[in-house]
């Protein structure tokens, strides 16, 4: 069950979140200075296995096999809403900042959310297979997915158009920007390439021993790599030289994930990543120095996915506790969608369509 609310919470706490196997979530506070992965939750969330997880400040959100995502206010460590759209198993989740949401599926559907009503204002289709991950390019505007038809995808999000479908040899698993969006990187089995978004014929291939898992970019020139053979690899994007490697889990890691806030102007962007491996331990590691963790749990489960956030103590908007944040987002019977128009926002460049009707519960 989750843990109870606590007050002392400084202004900015750094919470890591992992999803399991046995359809857990499991939340753990992040103290770098005092190296300690404190538990602060464990709850079992879903009816399947959790397949992905994702944070933007206090809002925590999780997908499974059973086609649910759940969402959860981290700040009262509350579930607080499901999210009923897809109808296959939810694969990946990702943020646009703390407004918007992309959720995609074995459906082969990738649908996009507004955060504070958690209305779906569209649903993106083209793929003829699975999702198997979705990347939102630090605009908004973009956003790349990977499926199971052995393509790739880039999808215009002001008008929900797809702009370019990229066929690979085999199938693409995990999609990732860089910090700045100039170019991207694409995890094949054992093969990651990067490319410019400006220059795709400028290819930088990197390799494993064994398939890349999971991959993201600890700034705009770093990226760090794991996967089935339990290491952690640390590249240099332009050249694709590996700066660093370490044998980081005894079994298959199954994510890596920058931990927020982390930055230092001198180093070339952040220096600690969180990992998640099959063999139950949470980890995390400083990039210059990849000899041992600096921090590590170990969960018992076998963890599948892994994300980080920095929860902040004071008031938020996007959760408010009038009227109470518990959303409940149904499949419409019918496979029309409804003719209501979604006002333009300018808070974020996410487009909007004529949506399936959502409904909020109390």
């Amino acid at each position: 069950v989750f843990m109870k609310e606590e007050s002392q919470f400084s202004e900015v706490v750094m919470e890591i979140v992992c999803g399991t196997y046995e359809k857990f979530i499991l939340g753990f506070r992040a103290s770098i200075e005092t190296a300690k992965l404190q538990p602060v939750f464990g709850y079992a969330a879903h009816d399947g296995c959790v397949k992905s997880v994702a944070a933007a400040g206090r809002i925590l959100v999780s997908g499974s096999t059973d086609e649910i995502i759940k969402i959860y206010d981290l700040k009262r460590k509350k579930e607080v809403g499901n999210l009923v759209q897809h109808d296959g198993p939810v694969t990946t989740l990702a943020f646009f900042r703390n407004t918007h949401l992309l959720s995609g599926s074995e459906d082969s559907t990738i649908c996009v959310w507004k955060v504070k009503e958690w209305t779906c204002l569209r649903t993106l289709k083209g793929h003829k297979g699975a999702i198997n991950c979705v990347a939102v390019h630090p605009t908004g505007k973009l956003a790349l997915t990977s499926s199971r038809d052995k393509s790739v995808r880039l999808w215009d999000l002001t008008n929900g158009n797809c702009a370019a479908t990229t066929p690979r040899t085999s199938e693409p698993d995990v999609v990732a920007w860089s910090q700045n969006g100039k170019m991207y990187a694409v995890s094949e089995n054992t093969e990651v390439t990067i490319q410019p978004l400006e220059d795709p014929e400028k290819v930088v291939r990197l390799h494993h021993e064994k398939k890349v898992h999971s991959l993201t970019f600890a700034s705009d020139n770093v990226l760090v790599t794991g996967g089935e053979d339990r290491v952690i690899k640390v590249w240099d994007a332009r050249s694709g030289s590996c700066s660093g490697t370490s044998g980081a889990h005894q079994n298959r890691i199954r994510g890596v994930v920058l931990l927020p806030g982390d930055s230092d102007s001198d180093s070339d962007g952040a220096r600690l990543v969180g990992t998640a491996s099959s063999d139950g331990l949470v980890r995390v590691w400083d990039l210059r120095a990849l000899a041992k963790p600096v921090v590590d749990h170990q969960t018992a489960r076998r963890l599948t996915c892994i994300a980080a956030t920095n929860v902040p103590s004071g008031p938020d908007e996007t959760l408010s506790s009038s009227p109470t944040p518990k959303a409940l987002a149904r499949k419409s019977e019918s496979n029309d969608e409804s003719s209501h128009e979604h006002a333009a926002e300018a808070a974020a460049p996410v487009a909007k369509k004529p949506s399936k009707r959502t409904k909020r519960s109390a």
